[in-house]
């Protein structure tokens, strides 16, 4: 069987890694210049790069855990130990009770995705920069076109995408349009700020959550100090990402704007001193989170060979991405797996 997989992030690459270990041929087609989905970091020069999208995972699945242990081994992902604590006004901040362990990629965030890249024998074929454009039945193939036109024929696809991507390119299939169509995705906004001096902040890390009488209530959700992770360079460089209902609001602002007040925001929730920074970049991330994940492993159909996974299939998560990845691989090959029960459908961001 020769599949075609739409996306090389984590479900993607996991999905590529379990077809070619049963000696199945898999293409992967890919938009980006180089895999990583969510879990790709900003380049901010030589051995300098900042997590604006995965800030940290967490293991409670030990299909998962058995996949972390691997990247510990080889280094690609530690453990990642912050100071950890709830902003819930201007300058206060309390400990946070929350004491699961934290696992970052070394020495960024997307180590793990280039390492399982990596790994990819000659079964796969990986196209880089290659948007899909559409996915069409033709007799017992499907073909798949991207939007140059340039087309080719599969025996299966899996759509390792978003859920609003998957429903676009699944117009074909009503029932599992139906299902990807039912599952909004919530934007992001984030900001990489980078200053020429540490500042005075005694944490790593914040859960952000201002009252609504406040100007910057909303703005921010999260922060962190990218050199308190292992492997990073020791630049005073923080990742801010703002709060959900505040993104979709300004969810069309121009990026400059949406840095600069997410800057304000982050002097008046630490309280500290305002510094300028030597860099700040903005991305939009369009689908980040799952307003509704499911809890089904992947979406498939075994009489038309074509389905979609991704972390909106399995919880919202890092790890939810990974376990879907392997439900895809299953329902390709034949197989029907149990993954309902290890699901947590919790709208996280780790």
């Amino acid at each position: 069987m020769h599949a075609a997989i739409i996306g090389a992030g984590l479900a993607g690459l996991t999905c590529a890694r379990a077809l070619q270990a049963r000696d199945h041929r898999v293409t992967l087609f890919d938009r980006g210049r180089a895999p990583g989905g969510r879990m790709s970091s900003r380049r901010l020069g030589p051995d300098r790069h900042a997590d604006h999208g995965t800030r940290a995972f967490l293991v409670h699945d030990e299909r998962f855990a058995g996949q972390v242990d691997e990247w510990l081994k080889s280094g690609v992902a530690a453990v990642w130990t912050p100071e950890l604590v709830m902003i819930d006004g201007p300058g206060v901040a309390r400990p946070n009770r929350f004491k699961s362990t934290r696992y970052v990629g070394t020495p960024e965030m997307r180590a793990p995705i280039i390492d399982l890249a990596n790994q990819l024998g000659t079964s796969v074929t990986l196209h880089r920069g290659r948007n899909i454009a559409g996915v069409h039945h033709s007799g017992s193939h499907w073909v798949v076109q991207d939007d140059e036109g340039e087309a080719a024929a599969f025996d299966a696809v899996a759509l390792a995408v978003p859920a609003p991507n998957a429903a676009a390119l699944l117009t074909e299939v009503p029932h599992l349009h139906a299902v990807a169509s039912a599952v909004p995705m919530t934007p992001a906004w984030a900001a990489t700020v980078v200053f020429p001096n540490r500042l005075p902040i005694a944490f790593d890390a914040a859960n952000v959550s201002i009252g609504a009488r406040h100007e910057h209530a909303g703005v921010l959700a999260w922060m962190d100090r990218e050199s308190s992770k292992p492997g990073r360079t020791s630049d005073e460089c923080w990742v801010l990402h703002a709060g959900e209902e505040w993104t979709r609001d300004h969810i069309n602002d121009d990026a400059e704007a949406v840095g600069a007040q997410m800057l304000d925001a982050f002097f008046s929730a630490t309280g500290v001193t305002r510094s300028e920074p030597t860099e700040i970049h903005t991305h939009r991330w369009r689908y980040a989170f799952p307003v509704a994940p499911l809890c089904d492993g992947c979406l498939w159909d075994d009489q038309l060979l074509i389905g979609a996974c991704g972390d909106w299939c399995m919880g919202s998560r890092v790890e939810g991405a990974y376990l879907s990845g392997l439900a895809m691989a299953s329902r390709v090959m034949g197989e029907r797996s149990d993954f309902l029960e290890p699901c947590l459908p919790t709208h996280g961001r780790a």
